[in-house]
C-alpha cells in the first residue's frame, strides 16, 4: 500500500491551491481541482484565446522530448470549465504526485486555451470522477462552444487518484486540509495539504460525518454519454442552511434561523466562491450591515459588494447531520479597492440551462474533507 502526502501552496491571495508534480522527469506546478477530472499541462507554442497571454508559468511540457510519453491516436483532449476551455492531444506519461508514481497516466497536452493563469501554474490536476474526463473521439473533435461539445461524447479514463488506487494499491480516497492564509499574501507556502490514503496533519475535530456522493439529476444525460447511473462531480446533499446575525458586545451571540430545504452542491476547491440557491443567498445578503449591494460591479452584476469592515452574517451548512459554520474571514474577499461577499446565487450560474450549487474553496477552509471514490462518499470534520 502506497500512501502520499504533499504540501499545497496558496496563490492568488488564497483563491487557488497548487501542488508540485513530476511529469516525464520534469517538475511542474499544477492547480488542484476537485471540480474537474483531467491532468493537463501547457504544451510548447500554445495559443491563448481572448488574450495575448494567458499568464501561465514559464515551463511547458514538450511531448517530443520526453522518452516516456506515448501519444494516444485518434482522440482529442477538450475540457470546458466555467472559466473557459483547453484543448490539445492526449498521451500516457509517467506522473509522480505526493511521492506516488503512476507509470502510464493519461494526460492532456494543451495547444489552445482560454483559461487565465496566475503567472505560476503550468496546468491543472483534476480530482473528480472518470465520467468527467475530457477525451473525445477523433483527431479533430470540434470545439463547438455553443453546443458545449466538450461536455459530450466522452471517452472516460481513470483520473490520477483512481490510477494510484488501481496501480499502486493506494487507498481509494484522498483528503484535503486547506489552510486559511493571510489576505494580503498573494502566494503562501502554507496552503495546507493533500493526502492520498492518508489524513493531512492539520488540527481538526474528532467528530466526523459521512454523506453519499450523489448523481446530479438535472445534468443533461448527454454529459455522461447517456449513462445516467454515473457519478461525475463530488456532489453531496446539504440538508439545511443556518443563517443569522452576530450580536452582543463581542458578536458571539448569533441570532439564527435554519432553512431546512435541502439542495445538492458540488464540493469544488477550484471554485473560490460558493453558490447556493437564490432565496438562501438573498436572505443571507439581506443581513449584512452595512448592507450588501448587488450590481455594484459593472463587469459582473452577480457579485455582492460589501464593506471590508463589515461583520458577515453567520453561515452554516448541515451535512450528514452536523452543521459546519464558516469563519467570518472566509466570507469577505478584497477586490478592486473594496470587498465582495464570497457567496453567490446559483440562480446566476447556469450550465446548459442547469443551475448548480457549489461549496467552494472558502467553505473547504473550515473543514477537513475526505473524498472517497471507493465508497462513493465524503467525510467531513470541522477545523
Amino acid at each position: 500500500t502506497t500512501l502520499g502526502l504533499a504540501p499545497l501552496t496558496a496563490t492568488e491571495y488564497g483563491m487557488t491551491v497548487e501542488i508540485q508534480a513530476t511529469v516525464g522527469n520534469q517538475n511542474f506546478t499544477l492547480d488542484i481541482d476537485t471540480g474537474s477530472s483531467d491532468l493537463w499541462l501547457l504544451g510548447p507554442n500554445s495559443t491563448c484565446i481572448g488574450a495575448s497571454n494567458c499568464n501561465y508559468g514559464p515551463l511547458t511540457f514538450n511531448p517530443n522530448t520526453s522518452s516516456t510519453f506515448r501519444h494516444v491516436q485518434n482522440e482529442t483532449f477538450g475540457v470546458f470549465y466555467g472559466a473557459g476551455f483547453a484543448t490539445g492531444i492526449l498521451g500516457h506519461e509517467e506522473v509522480t504526485v505526493a511521492g506516488i508514481t503512476v507509470p502510464n497516466q493519461k494526460i492532456g497536452v494543451v495547444s489552445e486555451l482560454s483559461i487565465p493563469g496566475d503567472g505560476r501554474k503550468n496546468g491543472i490536476l483534476g480530482l473528480a470522477y472518470p465520467f468527467l474526463t475530457s477525451a473525445h473521439p477523433g483527431n479533430n473533435y470540434l470545439n463547438d462552444l455553443e453546443n458545449l461539445s466538450y461536455l459530450k461524447n466522452r471517452l472516460p479514463y481513470k483520473p490520477l487518484p483512481f490510477s494510484m488506487a488501481a496501480e499502486n494499491n493506494t487507498p481509494s480516497w484522498f483528503a484535503l486540509g486547506i489552510n486559511r492564509t493571510p489576505m494580503n499574501e498573494s502566494v503562501s507556502p502554507n496552503g495546507g495539504y493533500i493526502g492520498f490514503g492518508t489524513v493531512p496533519p492539520v488540527p481538526h475535530s474528532d467528530n466526523w460525518v459521512e454523506t453519499p456522493v450523489v448523481i446530479i439529476p438535472e445534468l443533461p444525460p448527454s454529459f455522461t454519454n447517456n449513462r445516467t447511473d454515473k457519478r461525475t462531480f463530488w456532489a453531496i446533499e446539504v440538508q439545511s442552511t443556518t443563517i443569522g446575525t452576530r450580536t452582543g458586545s463581542n458578536l458571539t451571540t448569533p441570532v439564527t434561523s435554519t432553512n431546512s430545504t435541502p439542495f445538492i452542491a458540488i464540493v469544488d476547491n477550484g471554485n473560490p466562491f460558493s453558490f447556493i440557491p437564490g432565496p438562501l443567498s438573498e436572505h443571507y445578503h439581506s443581513l449584512w450591515s452595512p448592507p450588501a449591494v448587488k450590481g455594484f460591479f459593472s463587469d459582473d452584476p452577480t457579485k455582492w459588494q460589501v464593506s471590508c469592515d463589515a461583520i458577515p452574517p453567520v453561515l452554516g451548512f448541515e451535512i450528514g447531520g452536523i452543521t459546519f459554520y464558516h469563519d467570518a474571514r472566509d466570507l469577505i474577499f478584497p477586490m478592486n479597492g473594496t470587498c465582495v461577499s464570497s457567496l453567490f446565487s446559483s440562480d446566476d450560474l447556469s450550465l446548459a440551462g442547469v443551475s448548480v450549487s457549489f461549496l467552494g474553496l472558502q467553505f473547504l477552509k473550515n473543514v477537513l474533507a475526505v473524498f472517497d471514490f471507493g465508497e462513493n462518499s465524503m467525510r467531513f470534520s470541522a477545523r
